[in-house]
């Protein structure tokens, strides 16, 4: 039974941001999470969530930091 139970664990979870300099005046932001083990397979409607709301949070930075550049 207690081999079961790793089943319903999720083994591993990373999210981090990247700062990439583009050029002098431009850096690209990119959000990155990622899931492993063997729960993946029944999180897909988690998991498309999540998404959307880190790319709703994107564009309000971007907006935010473009409105701030424009001042």
């Amino acid at each position: 039974m207690g081999d079961l139970s790793r089943f319903f664990e999720m083994e591993d979870m990373e999210h981090f941001f990247l700062l990439e300099p583009l050029d002098e005046n431009c850096t690209r932001f990119r959000q990155v999470e990622r899931f492993h083990g063997p729960m993946v397979l029944f999180m897909d409607s988690m998991i498309k969530q999540t998404e959307k709301g880190y790319h709703q949070m994107n564009f309000a930075l971007k907006q935010q930091i473009e409105e701030s550049n424009e001042r």
